[in-house]
């Protein structure tokens, strides 16, 4: 198990696995300042004959609020374990010889379920030896503790128990208030949702999807080496802006018959799992570049004063799940943001505000009367500026969405309409 992460996941079978194979009066040692639940007696149970070591903290805070189990404390402690107590510690690992865990997991039942990241290694004889030397160190400055101790420090806490009790009622009702809020914004998304969930149902029914496949494309620049990933057809046969309409009989299988995208346009994908939005361009072989913003000079502002510039997001990275941002200028209002989720079949407004540049612009508080004026001129646009074909500004212009892509990772690629205009859609 040398060498292992165990990234968002709960690492502490992995714990009773290591304790398990311990060797014979193997040292171990655990760092956690919580402690609570069977977890380090199991550790105990699976090594009888190895001595262990506990380092946590004697934590007010962490006793009354039950993440430090005293009861454990002091039963390890009756079966010739070693308690120590030292001060600030915020470290959770465990060194079994050579054998080290560390990571983000107290060694406690509510750390099961947490999310959690860990990192098992096998030392080398240097590295163990130095690791061994610093726990040394730490012990050297940590207090041992006992059954005296152990019932002093309870009998300390019980007395601060009905104060800390109200402050957690208070503390509690804030999270839950807190909690509703985050329940609300939930529910405003689910509509949209619900009809991204309809297009992914419908993903085959228009027309038959080209199967493609992530490929990670290295290139030379002035600054050395970089990376990007391209989508390509999986089949030398097949292309990406040519789409057969589903039932097509075979004897109907004329060109006028497909769904020709322009070559060299740029077209919107939808990418169905993250909700991704971003502009590609409709070659025949392979999609090299994913532009996320554009500056639209043929768009101006409501008052002619600029530009409008369109931005294309992870909604699940947006405080307002949108996964379109519009920005412009104005003279009296400075700038104007509006963000839209675009669902595949409609285009949903999540938010608007406007940012004042200069002091005659101040903060609007009443929209009811400029968003005819504003934010509808906008909406009416926006769909037929971003799904029409258009020439991006470079060939070149775009930069992957690496977390969206693995290597070598097979999806499928189809078409969509909104309407009378088409879309990529990837799944």
């Amino acid at each position: 198990m040398s060498d292992k992460l165990f990234l968002f996941e709960d690492v502490s079978s992995k714990w009773l696995e290591l304790a398990k194979d311990a060797k014979a009066d193997q040292e171990i040692f655990i760092f956690s300042p919580y402690i609570t639940g069977n977890l380090i007696p199991e550790i105990a149970k699976s090594a009888p004959s190895n001595p262990l070591f506990i380092i946590t903290c004697l934590s007010a805070d962490a006793y009354l609020g039950g993440a430090l189990d005293t009861d454990v404390l002091t039963s390890l402690m009756e079966k010739g374990t070693k308690i120590f107590h030292l001060p600030r510690l915020h470290a959770k690992l465990m060194l079994i010889g050579s054998n080290l865990s560390v990571g983000s997991q107290n060694f406690t039942d509510g750390g099961k379920n947490n999310i959690e990241a860990s990192h098992i290694s096998k030392l080398s004889k240097g590295q163990t030896e130095d690791i061994e030397e610093k726990i040394t160190g730490l012990l050297k400055l940590a207090n041992a503790v006992d059954a005296d101790t152990i019932e002093k420090f309870i009998n300390a806490c019980e007395q601060a128990r009905e104060q800390y009790d109200k402050t957690h009622k208070t503390l509690d009702a804030i999270d839950t208030k807190l909690e509703e809020f985050f329940v609300s914004e939930e529910q405003q998304h689910e509509a949209g949702l619900q009809q991204i969930e309809l297009i992914k149902s419908k993903f085959n029914e228009h027309f038959l999807p080209v199967p493609v496949v992530v490929r990670d494309v290295e290139y030379n620049t002035d600054y050395g080496y970089e990376n990007y990933y391209t989508l390509k057809s999986t089949d030398s046969d097949e292309i990406l802006n040519i789409f057969i309409p589903v039932g097509l009989p075979p004897s109907e299988d004329k060109m006028e018959n497909y769904q020709v995208l322009k070559s060299q346009k740029r077209y919107i994908c939808f990418e169905l799992n993250s909700l991704r939005l971003f502009w590609i361009n409709a070659n025949k072989r392979q999609i090299g570049k994913f532009a996320t913003n554009c500056r639209f000079t043929n768009w101006k502002s409501p008052d002619g004063t600029g530009p409008v510039t369109v931005s294309l997001k992870d909604p699940h990275e947006e405080k307002d799940f949108v996964n379109i941002r519009v920005k412009f200028d104005t003279k009296k209002y400075g700038e104007v943001h509006i963000g839209v989720l675009f669902t595949g079949s409609s285009f949903l407004l999540k938010h608007y505000s406007n940012k004042p540049k200069e002091t005659p612009a101040m903060v609007i508080d009443n929209w009811d009367p400029l968003r005819p004026v504003l934010i509808d001129p906008i909406l009416a646009k926006l769909p037929s500026q971003i799904l029409n074909p258009f020439s991006f500004q470079s060939k070149n212009t775009g930069i992957s969405p690496l977390r969206l892509f693995r290597t070598n990772q097979y999806m499928k690629l189809g078409l969509q309409k909104y309407e009378d205009k088409l879309f990529y859609i990837l799944q």
